[in-house]
């Protein structure tokens, strides 16, 4: 298994972060599945107030953008009880 040598996914992370409660982002992982699939794992930390549901469908929808082009990605919230 090979990385596409268009894949750049570090500028992923100051994106995700910049999401609306979105306090870390860990466990990045991409990797090239096929010639047309390239596939990404995350987990992103959010504070206990934020809507879960809404920060991964707005990280999904970046990810699968023209920018990234990410064919299939898992991205996991995590919420914390931590207070902001």
């Amino acid at each position: 298994m090979q990385f596409h040598k268009s894949l750049v996914y570090t500028p992923c992370i100051p994106s995700w972060a910049s999401l609306e409660g979105v306090r870390s982002v860990h466990h990045l992982n991409v990797w090239q599945q096929s010639t047309q699939l390239t596939v990404m794992m995350v987990h992103l930390v959010t504070d206990s107030r934020t809507d879960g549901r809404a920060v991964l469908q707005a990280a999904s929808e970046l990810v699968s953008g023209s920018r990234y082009n990410i064919n299939h990605a898992t991205i996991q919230i995590e919420q914390t009880t931590a207070q902001p």
